[in-house]
């Protein structure tokens, strides 16, 4: 006796894998658009952290970090400086830039002081 089961049925067999065939096609479209938005969303994530880093020490940053660092704060220096000449760039840089905010802020504030003092 032999047993009649669908699944030897070539003619089954077939319709189903043609409609589960279909239905992954289907979702290829959404899929793609699932996997752009997560790409999106990790470059976001990659450029916070990379300006992070910049913000921090600048000992742990790479050549690569405080060239950028450097660029952004408009101070020159050579292709082929050594790590450590340019992180001494970058401090002196920061504390020259921290400076001048500083007094920026302070002069604002005494004009301020003087106009107010008047009125």
């Amino acid at each position: 006796m032999t047993k009649l089961v669908k699944n030897s049925d070539p003619v089954f067999s077939t319709q189903r894998t043609n409609t589960a065939a279909r239905a992954v096609v289907e979702q290829v479209p959404a899929l793609k658009e699932m996997n752009k938005e997560r790409e999106a969303r990790e470059e976001i994530l990659k450029k916070k952290e990379r300006e992070l880093r910049k913000e921090g020490s600048a000992d742990d940053m790479t050549v690569t970090l405080l060239r950028e660092v450097l660029d952004e704060l408009n101070v020159t220096y050579r292709k082929n400086e050594k790590k450590a000449e340019l992180v001494r760039k970058v401090k002196e840089a920061r504390s020259v830039t921290s400076l001048a905010t500083m007094m920026k802020e302070r002069n604002v504030f005494i004009i301020f002081s003087c106009i107010f003092y008047f009125f």
